[in-house]
């Protein structure tokens, strides 16, 4: 069977590899066609590379396995090409990450990380060591510190973590 797989990367690569295994004729498509051609002419006499539209044009069946926010674009750029074929859709859409993930999150205005470094540090010393007093001051000392070094850097956390992974940024 002849298969086109448009976007020959991680998916489309190897999933074409397994085709080629099992004695099928793969036409490999990406974004760098030359280099395509000699990646396909090291995989051996029934593979070949090109443009998607070859890959398209090829095909019995077409893989298509590109990011999604491409698809629509290619999809009416091939849409000829792919009438009365077998389309295998692999591209998912996929949700931004979370913002928890990529923004600095406060916890009463000091940066999470450290607000939960402070509070595990309070505790184990006024419940722990049942010093409750010194435990209180504790906290109330490295929130406000926290928070005022937040107010004044929000990345603070990570101006300091870099700067103890390379103690030369602390000489003068």
């Amino acid at each position: 069977m002849k298969i086109g797989i448009v976007g020959a990367g991680w998916l489309g690569g190897t999933v074409g590899k397994a085709w080629l295994k099992a004695g099928h004729q793969v036409l490999f498509s990406s974004r760098h066609p030359d280099k395509q051609q000699r990646v396909a002419a090291a995989l051996g006499p029934l593979a070949s590379g090109g443009t998607a539209e070859e890959a398209a044009a090829f095909g019995d069946v077409v893989l298509i396995s590109v990011p999604y926010r491409v698809l629509e674009a290619l999809g009416q750029e091939l849409q000829a090409s792919l009438a009365g074929k077998i389309v295998l859709d692999a591209c998912n859409p996929y949700a931004p990450m979370h913002r928890s993930l990529t923004e600095i999150m406060l916890l009463g205005g000091a940066p999470r990380t450290v607000a939960i470094a402070n509070g595990t540090l309070a505790a184990a010393i006024g419940l722990g060591l049942r010093l409750w007093l010194p435990g209180l001051l504790i906290w109330v000392i490295g929130h406000m510190a926290a928070v005022w070094a937040a107010k004044r850097d929000a990345q603070f956390v990570d101006v300091v973590r870099r700067h103890l992974r390379y103690p030369a940024h602390l000489s003068a």
